[in-house]
C-alpha cells in the first residue's frame, strides 16, 4: 500500500485506490458503517513522520470514495485505532498516541462532510500510558460507549454516559497488553 493509497473492496468487485491515502503498512485501518450521505468512513494512520490520522468517506448512492483528508493534525498514531458509531451523527475514535497515552476524538457527520474534534486524553490522569490502543464499542443500557484499555498488563474499562467518561475500573480476570471490546 505505502504511498500509493489505501485499497478496499467494499461494495465493488475491483480494488479502488483512495486518492492521497498513503497508509502506514504496520497499522491496520478502521472502518465504520454510518447512516446518511456516506455509508462507510475509513480511518488510517498515514505514512508521514508523525503518522497523522487520515480519513476518507464512501458515498452511499454511488459507492465512490472521497479523496483522503486529515482528521486533525494533532491526531497522531503509528498503530491501529478503534472507531464506532455512537449516535446517528457521531463517530468516536480511540487511539494510542505517539506519546503512549490514550486519546479520543469525535467526528460529527454532516450532509456533505465530517467535522473532527481535536483529540483529547481518554483518561483524567494526564500522565497515564497504555499498552496498546484502547478499544471502543457503542454503549448499551444508557451508555453512549465503552472503552477498554490495558496499562501495565491490567485491563480496565470506562463508560461514556451523558458526555462524561466514568472512572476506569478493572475488568475481573482479564490481563494482557492488547484489548478488544464488542457490544450487541
Amino acid at each position: 500500500m505505502g504511498g500509493r493509497g489505501a485499497l478496499t473492496t467494499l461494495g465493488t468487485p475491483a480494488l479502488t485506490a483512495i486518492l492521497g491515502a498513503g497508509t502506514l503498512k504496520t497499522a491496520a485501518p478502521a472502518l465504520v458503517s454510518v447512516p446518511g450521505t456516506f455509508d462507510v468512513v475509513l480511518l488510517y494512520a498515514d505514512n508521514t513522520v508523525n503518522h497523522v490520522i487520515g480519513f476518507a468517506t464512501r458515498t452511499a448512492a454511488t459507492k465512490a470514495w472521497s479523496s483522503a483528508a486529515v482528521t486533525q493534525a494533532m491526531a497522531q498514531t503509528s498503530e491501529a485505532m478503534f472507531a464506532t458509531l455512537i449516535s446517528p451523527t457521531a463517530v468516536l475514535v480511540t487511539f494510542r498516541g505517539n506519546d503512549g497515552k490514550p486519546y479520543k476524538m469525535t467526528g460529527t457527520l454532516g450532509a456533505t462532510s465530517i467535522t473532527w474534534s481535536a483529540p483529547s486524553l481518554l483518561l483524567a490522569d494526564g500522565s497515564a500510558t497504555v499498552d496498546s490502543a484502547p478499544a471502543v464499542a457503542r454503549g448499551v443500557c444508557g451508555d453512549e460507549a465503552i472503552a477498554v484499555f490495558s496499562s501495565g498488563g491490567q485491563v480496565k474499562a470506562t463508560r461514556l454516559r451523558a458526555g462524561s467518561w466514568s472512572v476506569p475500573g478493572p475488568v475481573a480476570g482479564a490481563s494482557g497488553t492488547r484489548v478488544s471490546v464488542a457490544t450487541r
